[in-house]
């Protein structure tokens, strides 16, 4: 899963589930 074209909105999401 590439995230380098993902939005911002998606980076944060995943940021919060990572976290």
């Amino acid at each position: 899963m590439s995230l380098e074209n993902a939005p911002d909105d998606v980076k944060l999401a995943v940021d919060l589930i990572v976290l």
